[in-house]
């Protein structure tokens, strides 16, 4: 299938070869190759093009989520601080009222 393009001729008994139709081809073949590389090149180029945005993305979404988790533990910590202020305030409230028993003479049942 290969197509013959060198061509001899002989000139005064010396015998000469043309190797410009293979030139020609080989160049054709070159100028082929260099198409699909830089369409290549140019299909990468894009790839990293998105892959940069993605990366962008993700780190926004990643400090949005940080944020989140860091306002949720701060609404945590301010839970449990006052769960802990109510818990105290009604120990206090538990004394009083066994006070107010012993003075008044009345009898808490449990």
């Amino acid at each position: 299938m290969a197509k013959n393009i060198i061509k001899t001729t002989k000139v005064k008994n010396k015998e000469t070869v043309d190797y410009s139709e293979l030139v020609d081809f080989i160049g054709n073949e070159f100028e082929k190759r260099d198409a699909v590389i830089s369409g290549i090149k140019g299909d990468i180029t894009g790839i990293k093009g998105e892959i940069k945005e993605i990366k962008e993305e993700a780190a926004k979404t990643k400090n949005e989520i940080m944020t989140a988790i860091d306002g949720l533990a701060g609404k945590i910590d301010e839970y449990q601080t006052e769960q802990a202020m109510v818990k105290h305030e009604l120990k206090r409230h538990e004394g009083w009222c066994e006070q107010l028993a012993q003075k008044t003479g009345v009898e808490l049942e449990d």
